[in-house]
């Protein structure tokens, strides 16, 4: 019965579409649907009062959802409620004839440093920036690493590096040529060094944060940071070697003071803030064949909090079980900002809508919405919750469906 509708919606709207390229398709198809039964009817669930619950939410070490490790961005720096941090191993892959000279003893290193290339920023431009680099003594992984591994993580020497240049499109520093040196004898073959790599961690007062590459695949090798080794073999004339980051990633430590008070839902990438969505669907008429069905959040401009890569999209995820916190598999629901005015984000919910309402494969128990890119960026953003006093900038449901007189 439901594909009878359904055939039978589709073949009326054709001829609606034919008819309406006449003089007068206004008044022309109206009396068509009429003189048809059909009805065209904008469910609004603003104005129907559908409950909703709206809830912001951190997530935990066990959300195996989310993983900076896969990032394609790096951070570093402080801004607002955030401190972020980046750890990094340069590779120890070195051509055959530099391992022989080291074997050999017949190397001389002149110079070793590193090339950073800042791609985004968050905070004012202007503002202070500055970072520590120490060496890490312990191991760690970028696909496990979090901030709760932080303040235990093995730390060396905090005087490794010199000559230290920021500016928004280069940043570089010189390394300690005895620890370049241990890393070096590594990739020739003596394991008894160690590489851990690196921390970058910002010192007080900084108040930005500076997005570069990771060595996600997902980037142009040119992009990612790089440790460069100017060096002697024999005495004869300088070379240079090029050892690109193998592991980075970076953590965000969040002071997780973010309250809805002000009538707001807040998500935010890194540490990440997400939320769940619930929107009771019962008052939906049964036997309708629904055309459209649109999604809205409100935005509050005032607090939203955007790098100079700003977030265009939140992502909508359909729980199959609420409880547990798991997912529908292939739910993923786009929501990209609108371009005009950018008051809110809207996206199609008709695949939602028929999940639940003509299949028995899932009943409606809410939705988890992130970031689009919780895990590349920090970005900020504010949205209007379900008991926020004005009740038309409360998340909306709009559906236009047709049905039988």
């Amino acid at each position: 019965m439901k594909l009878f509708l359904k055939n039978f919606f589709v073949a009326t709207l054709l001829i609606f579409i034919f008819i309406s390229c006449e003089d007068d398709p206004a008044s022309i198809g109206d009396d068509l649907l009429k003189d048809d039964g059909v009805q065209f009817i904008v469910l609004n669930s603003t104005e129907e009062a559908f409950p909703q619950k709206f809830i912001s939410n951190f997530v935990d070490s066990e959300d195996t959802t989310f993983n900076l490790g896969t990032s394609q961005n790096l951070l570093v720096g402080k801004e607002n409620n955030l401190t972020v941090s980046t750890l990094m191993r340069f590779s120890n892959f070195i051509p055959d004839s530099v391992k022989d000279a080291i074997n050999d003893n017949t190397i001389t290193i002149n110079k070793a440093y590193v090339e950073i290339l800042p791609k985004f920023f968050l905070g004012d431009t202007n503002a202070f920036f500055d970072f520590t680099i120490t060496e890490i003594t312990s191991n760690w992984t970028s696909s496990e690493f979090t901030a709760e591994d932080l303040p235990s993580i093995g730390r060396g020497s905090d005087q490794i590096a010199t000559e230290k240049i920021i500016t928004d499109s280069l940043i570089s520093f010189v390394l300690d040529l005895d620890l370049v040196d241990k890393w070096l004898k590594l990739g020739a073959g003596d394991s008894s060094f160690v590489n851990e790599g690196i921390l970058l961690e910002p010192v007080n007062g900084t108040e930005r944060i500076i997005g570069f590459k990771s060595n996600s695949l997902l980037n142009n090798s040119d992009d990612i940071s790089a440790l460069y080794v100017d060096f002697q073999i024999d005495g004869e004339e300088q070379d240079t070697i090029r050892l690109n980051s193998l592991n980075d990633v970076h953590v965000v430590e969040s002071s997780r003071n973010l309250e809805d008070a002000d009538g707001n839902i807040y998500l935010q990438g890194g540490i990440p803030l997400r939320a769940d969505f619930f929107m009771d669907l019962t008052q939906i008429p049964e036997h309708i064949a629904i055309n459209e069905a649109t999604i809205e959040f409100f935005i509050d401009t005032t607090k939203d909090v955007y790098s100079s890569d700003p977030t265009d999209t939140l992502s909508m995820f359909i729980y199959s079980d609420s409880t547990s916190r798991e997912l529908f598999s292939r739910s993923r629901i786009a929501v990209t900002r609108s371009t005009e005015g950018e008051t809110r984000y809207s996206g199609n919910f008709q695949a939602a809508l028929d999940l639940f309402l003509n299949t028995d494969q899932q009943d409606n128990q809410g939705f988890k919405i992130t970031l689009g890119d919780d895990a590349r960026l920090v970005n900020r953003v504010a949205l209007r919750s379900s008991s926020f006093v004005d009740i038309n900038k409360r998340p909306r449901l709009i559906i236009k469906y047709s049905k039988l007189n």
